[in-house]
């Protein structure tokens, strides 16, 4: 039945384990098949901290093709792409003939190229999703409706959500006295056009009749609808997926108070409310053709129906993993030939940092070309500080960690003039107070044209600066309402919650230890050590932190770089250090740096207190840097359409920067689009290989990790954030509608930072813009799941998988593949249902 599959998968969620990514599980008054249905909804983060989300994450506890069948027939929602993609793959060679024979096979089900093009191209009639009662209506237009009930429906509810929820834009709040759900009732009953638009005069007197609160109505409204038990969990179900974004909105916030710990019950109440208008449009009209008897047949075979979707869409699936086993072959035999390139053991004079973001993979590879004194390595761009961070003159405090772990340390600004500190933040905040009633002064319907013919000059003179090409550099949100020579008076540094010295310089050797043994990097230090975090340059893009970093909780790396880098150059902490067997040389000097993912400039912090003894190596670092960002951009040049031929290094530079400060570039650059693979190895087993950008790096050396404590750390953690990642892009890719967001060109900010409405309205639109995944009819990210490859021994990874549920999911229902290297034989084996299988 499909009730019990459905509770049976809400009481085995992957977030149970100790030590894996939480999610919440409070205790609420509402009944089992109601939380059921809102525990299935994953979060959603805010503009300000968009971080990329598996919008599946709460259902990976079952198998891939089941989660993409249910939501087919619960919510219309799909997790593949339609057939006529891979008749293209098929026919075109991105699927080869190979591995689409291997993928059958696993199958059980063997297809030739021939077989698999002839069965794609026969017509099935697909099973029908069930339509909820507004949609029942429209197709039969019984309330003679101008608009769709189902676009009325979402309209009110979600214009409803965006004004509760606004706390940032709106000069005028939404009353939150009466709670979520019961505002709303309150609203409904006081709005004179709604029951015009929906066709039903009385929906006022309806509208009354409801119960107050929230699961009063759950109860009162199942009863009058007459929705037997067994049905009500599908039906639970079906009503959420018609408004997802705002209830991915409403599970961020579920998670936040998860967190402190809290308990919310906004998406609880947000069903309610959806539940409400299916009880407001009901024509109490009930018998064998009713539209109610209709209802309930589609959910009587919903179950049946998810059988037959994951039986029409077993020749999809076969495809799908074919794509997948195309790249992965094409993978397996690059890392198979990196054990054949010579490792130079040129001793570094520069050991480099950077992000495991896709991204860094080109700069990593044309940095390494300058100079076999150079070397990189790869770490999460949180660079492993558990932080915050408070802008100077602020209260604007913002996580700078992945979205799955919670803050313990603070990173603050003051200025390096203590007498300076107050009236310097005492002009900051005068700025910012001026510009935000500046900005509320043009948003006043009564000074629209006053403004306009006040300082329309002035205004001319912005709009026609900005047709010109601008080729500044990346401003800092974070010194907004400062001038440039304000912020060289600035300094970050890490705050401590007591004031005892020894116990601080403890607590943090202690951090420091932790990352450099994670890192593999205790021995052997370079004259310089380089940590560079990353972020995005663009104008005009609502979603600009989704390109920032996801390992910093959608915020540059800067301040993580930064203070782990001036951790490392203190004395105290190096003396700490040494106690604890890890002996930084004197002629160690450690630096931070910021990679612009849009033009690839790389800019080094502090320079002005490097000593005198590592100026030479600084010039030097310098130039590499310089040289390497030239070539990335050459690489970069043609998906942008740039054409570099005769132009110099000064002219592509300006091109690039250009486009990053573009207001009306819809595509300053690509982010972590056609990521496929994260390999866990040493850099030697990338190193030479041209992974063409598509792979995330991270440093791992097995014999170094005897506990496996490392490996464990990357796979629950990292390895989670990649997935996320990975599954953000091909989400948004295979339905765009539901988990994407649309036309970014028809982009509307909701409550400042709450997300966006393409257009004027309906559902609250999470996931990627269609231009970040598509250039004009080229689909440039392939929606495949993320490969893991992991050089470490079998026993080791087997270990970490039997200790936590959540990898368990993720590897034994579909989600992601999972590859180990073995440097011993160079063979390369994939993990499926419990059984290590030799590749290739």
């Amino acid at each position: 039945m499909l009730s019990q599959d459905l509770h049976g998968r809400a009481h085995s969620k992957s977030g149970s384990d100790k030590g894996d990514v939480h999610s919440s599980r409070t205790p609420v008054p509402f009944p089992d098949y109601v939380r059921a249905a809102c525990e299935s909804i994953a979060p959603t983060w805010p503009l300000d901290q968009f971080i990329a989300v598996n919008p599946w994450w709460e259902e990976v506890g079952q198998s891939i093709e089941h989660v993409a069948a249910q939501a087919k027939v619960l919510s219309g929602a799909s997790l593949l792409m339609p057939k006529e993609f891979y008749l293209g793959a098929l026919k075109d060679g991105r699927i080869s003939g190979e591995s689409l024979r291997a993928a059958s096979i696993e199958q059980q089900q063997p297809f030739t190229l021939e077989d698999m093009i002839l069965r794609l191209e026969r017509v099935e009639n697909p099973v029908e999703s069930v339509k909820l009662l507004p949609e029942r209506y429209d197709s039969e237009n019984t309330l003679n409706q101008a608009v769709s009930l189902k676009s009325n429906v979402v309209h009110q509810i979600s214009q409803y959500c965006a004004a509760y929820f606004d706390t940032h834009h709106a000069a005028w709040h939404q009353d939150r006295s009466n709670g979520f759900y019961g505002g709303w009732r309150i609203g409904l009953i006081g709005d004179r056009g709604i029951g015009f638009l929906v066709g039903r005069t009385d929906l006022k007197m309806r509208a009354q009749a409801l119960p107050a609160h929230a699961d009063e109505l759950i109860v009162y409204a199942f009863k009058i609808l007459e929705v037997p038990e067994d049905l009500r969990q599908a039906y639970a179900f079906a009503l959420l997926g018609s408004i997802h974004g705002w209830a991915s909105w409403c599970a961020f916030q579920r998670w936040q108070a998860y967190v402190k710990p809290n308990v919310d019950h906004h998406i609880y109440e947000l069903f309610a409310i959806r539940l409400a208008w299916e009880l407001l449009l009901d024509d109490n009209i009930r018998g064998p053709n009713s539209v109610h008897a209709k209802l309930l047949e589609d959910l009587r075979n919903a179950s049946s129906n998810i059988n037959k979707v994951i039986e029409q869409n077993k020749a999809l699936w076969i495809c799908q993993r074919a794509l997948e086993l195309t790249y992965q072959n094409e993978l397996i035999r690059d890392v198979r030939t990196s054990f054949q390139i010579p490792q130079k053991k040129a001793p570094p004079a520069v050991q480099a940092y950077f992000c495991i973001d896709v991204r860094a993979e080109v700069f990593r590879r044309a940095f390494e070309e300058q100079s076999e004194s150079v070397q990189t390595g790869g770490f999460a761009g949180s660079f492993g500080m558990p932080i915050d961070f408070t802008p100077f003159g602020t209260k604007a405090t913002r996580p700078h960690l992945p979205g799955l772990l919670s803050p313990q340390m603070s990173v603050v600004e003051s200025c390096e003039n203590p007498h300076l500190n107050k009236s310097l933040a005492k002009r900051r905040q005068a700025r910012l107070s001026a510009k935000a009633h500046w900005g509320s002064f043009q948003a006043l319907p009564s000074s629209a044209f006053s403004f306009v013919e006040s300082f329309g000059i002035f205004s001319l003179f912005k709009l026609v600066r900005n047709c010109f090409p601008n080729y500044s550099e990346a401003p800092r949100t974070s010194h907004e309402g400062l001038f440039t020579k304000e912020t060289k008076m600035l300094r970050r540094q890490l705050v401590t919650k007591t004031e005892n010295t020894e116990e601080t310089i403890r607590t943090r050797v202690e951090l420091c230890a932790k990352i450099l043994r994670t890192m593999f990097r205790t021995r052997d230090f370079a004259r310089i050590v380089l940590f560079v975090g990353h972020e995005s340059q663009s104008a005009n893009n609502a979603h600009a932190s989704g390109f920032h970093c996801g390992a910093c909780c959608g915020q540059p790396g800067e301040v993580n770089a930064r203070i782990l880098a001036q951790l490392l150059n203190d004395n105290a902490v190096r003396l700490g250090l040494e106690a604890l067997g890890i002996l930084i040389p004197p002629t160690t000097y450690f630096l931070s740096g910021l990679h612009n993912t849009t033009t690839d400039d790389v800019t080094l912090f502090e320079t002005e207190d490097v000593p005198p003894t590592h100026l030479a190596d600084l010039a030097e670092l310098r130039v590499q840097l310089d040289r390497a960002a030239h070539q990335c951009r050459l690489e970069r040049a043609p998906k942008l359409d740039i054409c570099t031929q005769g132009k110099d290094v000064t002219q592509l530079h300006k091109i690039f920067k250009a486009r990053a400060n573009n207001w009306a570039e819809v595509r300053p650059e690509w982010g972590l689009v056609d990521n496929a693979a994260f390999m866990i190895a040493p850099r030697s087993r990338t190193k030479g290989l041209n992974l063409k950008g598509r792979a995330f790096l991270h440093d791992y050396i097995a014999h170094e990790d005897a506990n496996h404590s490392v490996l464990e750390l990357l796979m629950t953690g990292t390895m989670v954030v990649a997935h996320w990642i990975n599954m953000q892009y091909f989400a948004s890719v295979v339905d765009n509608r539901r988990y994407g967001s649309g036309n970014k060109t028809l982009h509307n900010v909701v409550g400042g930072n709450i997300g966006v409405f393409e257009g004027n309205g309906g559902d609250l639109r999470i996931g990627l813009s269609q231009q970040s995944l598509w250039h004009t009819e080229k689909l440039m990210h392939t929606p495949q799941r993320l490969s893991v490859f992991i050089e470490a021994s079998q026993e080791a990874i087997g270990l970490v998988i039997s200790k936590h549920t959540v990898v368990q999911n993720l590897v034994n229902n579909g989600w992601i593949f999972l590859f180990q290297i073995n440097p011993d034989n160079q063979g390369i084996s994939r993990y499926e249902n419990g059984v290590w299988r030799s590749s290739l």
